[in-house]
Formats: structure tokens, sequence, C-alpha cells
């Protein structure tokens, strides 16, 4: 999975997932084990590399673009578990 060519750190990948399952930046932190600041700072890193501004357009890369590894009805977080 890339965004623009450029792959995702395995974080970046878990954060990703929580976000397509519309998870808080608290929640995503609870399930992958690190503090809410991390998931701020790893969702900025993906607005950069997709080029959006809001979760609602990295949402919609994940489900029409370069980032469609992730599908409806897959469980974002069970990787991460």
């Amino acid at each position: 999975m890339s965004v623009h060519h450029r792959p995702l750190t395995a974080r970046q990948e878990r954060v990703l997932r929580g976000v397509f399952d519309g998870l808080t930046n608290k929640e995503i932190a609870a399930h992958i084990g690190v503090s809410e600041g991390a998931v701020k700072a790893t969702i900025q890193q993906l607005f950069r590399k997709a080029s959006v501004r809001t979760r609602v357009q990295l949402v919609r890369i994940v489900i029409e673009g370069p980032l469609g590894t992730l599908r409806r009805g897959t469980s974002a977080l069970s990787r991460a578990r």
C-alpha cells in the first residue's frame, strides 16, 4: 500500500486502518498501544503523503485510490492486535 508511490510505515498503516474504521485518535492509540499524540502526528504524515486535509478525504482515497488495499468489510485493526 502506498500514497503517491511512497510506501506506508507499519504505524501509518495501523493508524490509517483505525481512521478507515471511524475510530477516534484516542481509540486508535489504545488499540495499537501508542500515545494519542503519536496518532495525531501519524495522521498528519498521512495527510501530507496523500495531499489531503481531512480524514474524509483520506478515507475516500482508501476506498477509491492508491490506498485501495483497505476495503469495506475488512476489520481495520484486526492485524494490529
